[in-house]
């Protein structure tokens, strides 16, 4: 998944506008790893997914296709986004 608002759309400094994806993703009860800051996590009962941010991408990673599909949707409402990638999923998910 590549977000092009990154570098190509704003008119801030890329600082501004991590700092706006953070407040979003933070407002989806995403947790920031400690060890990277480009990681964050979010665990639903059993179910858990990554968001990994790099730049101007961006992997998501699951253990559900339904929860991977709903953030891509809560992602695409704020930001100008294309999804670039093949779909890979572990554990028990649907």
């Amino acid at each position: 998944m590549q977000v092009k608002e990154v570098l190509y759309g704003l008119k801030q400094s890329p600082g501004m506008w991590y700092q706006k994806f953070d407040t979003f993703i933070w407002g989806l009860s995403f947790i920031r790893s400690k060890e990277d800051h480009c990681v964050y996590f979010k665990l639903i009962g059993d179910r858990v997914i990554y968001l990994v941010f790099y730049v101007d991408d961006m992997l998501l990673v699951g253990n559900d296709k339904e929860i991977i599909q709903d953030l891509k949707t809560q992602l695409s409402s704020k930001f100008d986004m294309k999804d670039l990638c093949c779909k890979l999923y572990f554990g028990h998910g649907n």
